[in-house]
């Protein structure tokens, strides 16, 4: 599909499976120029990588801090919502015991003025009927003796009424405790309110905190996962999704000439990645590279119809490259020749799915490219063949921690 350089080996590879001699088409390295449509804007310069890193390490200690500021805030915020309503409690009790002491208070007071009463009655009614009427009450035998008992009932009148004050200063004491007791109460409902009103903004706020943190913490890693450039190992897991490059493709480029959408496209590149263990995000950015963003130019040697989306067979002296019944097959196809690519011990269980090519775990250059950077020079012989994709994927993943 490229005319700029040479291929350094045929496109058709001599791989020995169980002693027999097996032809692997498309398994090894071919010219490889720049396609004829630019992939982003600014392709060719690489962001730096290094820069990017520092901001979203920044970024997520500063994240991770507030996230611990607000957990902090809300959990102090908590204990004393807890403190408040245990204090609440201690009023309410004391509050309790005091209402009970003044109503003792009331009804000791009660009887007593009634006892104050009855001696007042009896004392101090006049007239000689009183007279008998209070002789009869203190079954004296005669005057004298009534006389006696007078001043005895006005010594136990003054005693009651002595009773009486007290009982009524009791009182008084009773209602100004219970009544502070009701306002300590008070105080503490309002504390314990201010609380609860408070509690449930400090709770949104620590789990904005934490998704902040979490979004800062996961776009750190992605790029963290690719730092070291072409030196980043082919097998892995993905750090973008399907949708994710979807995204980004209509932002960047808008139509594809394949024979699916592109939103099911990347959906696939993702599920067949997983499936072969193998870097879905990155491959889909060599893709990009391979099929001049996914364009197919006329002069290639790959179509849009042949699903071949990695210029497997492609080469100066290949007169096509492979074609593949569906889009799926075709991504399925690039994901297992890169897990070969990437791993010496690659077996039909390795590959995930069912293999496209099972002499792929027979392939002479299986395990020689463990990190993308080992496809110059055996998937392609462009000496930037590695950073090229690399460049393709750092784009994909500014767009994509930009503007999510």
């Amino acid at each position: 599909m490229r005319t700029r350089e040479r291929a350094l080996i045929p496109c058709l590879v001599v791989a020995l499976v169980a002693g027999a001699a097996v032809t692997v088409g498309g398994l090894g390295a071919r010219a490889h120029a720049e396609p004829t449509r630019r992939v982003a804007a600014g392709a060719g310069q690489s962001p730096d990588i290094g820069s990017r890193l520092a901001r979203l390490e920044a970024d997520l200690r500063r994240a991770e801090q507030d996230a611990v500021a607000a957990t902090t805030l809300r959990d102090e915020t908590a204990a004393d919502l807890a403190a408040a309503r245990d204090a609440r409690v201690v009023a309410q009790a004391r509050l309790d015991e005091l209402d009970q002491v003044r109503a003792r208070a009331e009804d000791d007071l009660l009887v007593a003025e009634e006892r104050v009463a009855e001696v007042v009655r009896s004392a101090y009614v006049g007239g000689s009927d009183a007279i008998g009427l209070v002789a009869d009450f203190m079954d004296a035998e005669n005057v004298t003796e009534l006389q006696r008992k007078r001043i005895l009932t006005r010594r136990v009148g003054d005693a009651h009424e002595r009773v009486v004050r007290e009982l009524r200063s009791a009182r008084r004491a009773a209602r100004r405790a219970a009544a502070e007791a009701r306002n300590a109460r008070a105080v503490v409902d309002r504390r314990v309110r201010s609380f609860e009103e408070q509690f449930p903004a400090l709770d949104q706020a620590v789990v904005r905190a934490e998704t902040k943190a979490a979004t800062a913490r996961f776009d750190y890693d992605r790029w963290d996962s690719v730092r070291f450039g072409p030196a980043t190992e082919i097998l892995g897991a993905a750090r973008l999704t399907g949708d994710d490059l979807a995204r980004w493709f209509r932002a960047e480029r808008g139509t594809a000439r394949t024979t699916v959408p592109i939103e099911e496209l990347t959906r696939i590149f993702i599920e067949e990645g997983d499936a072969a263990g193998v870097r879905g995000d990155i491959a889909f950015a060599q893709s990009m590279l391979e099929t001049g963003s996914f364009y197919f130019p006329d002069y290639g040697q790959v179509r849009p119809t042949d699903n071949n989306f990695a210029g497997i067979g492609a080469c100066d002296s290949c007169a096509t490259g492979r074609g593949y019944p569906d889009a799926r097959t075709g991504v399925r196809a690039q994901m297992q020749l890169l897990r070969a690519y990437a791993d010496a011990s690659v077996s039909l269980a390795t590959l995930g799915n069912p293999p496209v090519d099972p002499a792929l775990v027979s392939f002479f250059l299986r395990g020689q490219a463990p990190t993308w950077g080992g496809l110059t020079g055996t998937w392609a012989t462009s000496t930037t063949y590695a950073p090229k994709i690399l460049n393709v994927y750092f784009r994909m993943l500014a767009w994509v921690t930009d503007n999510s």
